[in-house]
């Protein structure tokens, strides 16, 4: 019925970690892509491989119902997961594998999350253009989750 913000967090982050693995160990690359978290420390991105950065933020928080008879509230909360997914634009194959990569991901979130208390909408990839050496996907997806105040 609720769950706390870094219990949430922590599931997501989970659920794109185990799809970024299983998806990137299937695209036989040659090396394990990369995938950042927001509390990762970064070293200087491998601009020659695949790797992702992950961004989480809570969009809004709106109170859901009003106190009960011990005086907590419900509120359901909004987040966005945006997973940068990078590649090289001089390696021809690069693009289809980051993109088959991330779209893994996505479906990921297509199901139903462990503990239930998470729900996933607006699952989607949106290509970037106008870096010159690296194609970028998005992977983005809405999160919603109520917690108890």
């Amino acid at each position: 019925m609720s769950i706390a913000y870094i219990a949430a967090q922590d599931e997501i982050f989970g659920i794109a970690n185990a799809a970024w693995i299983a998806a990137a160990e299937a695209q036989t690359l040659g090396y394990t892509p990369l995938i950042f978290f927001p509390d990762d420390e970064q070293p200087e991105p491998p601009v020659d491989q695949i790797y992702s950065e992950v961004n989480y933020a809570n969009v809004k928080s709106p109170q859901a119902s009003l106190g009960s008879s011990n005086g907590q509230s419900i509120y359901e909360d909004t987040a966005l997961l945006t997973l940068k997914v990078y590649c090289p634009k001089s390696d021809k194959t690069a693009y289809r594998s980051a993109t088959i990569i991330a779209d893994a991901v996505r479906n990921a979130f297509r199901k139903q999350s462990p503990s239930g208390e998470v729900w996933f909408r607006n699952q989607r990839l949106a290509p970037v253009d106008g870096n010159p050496t690296q194609g970028q996907v998005n992977v983005v997806i809405t999160c919603v989750y109520s917690t108890i105040k």
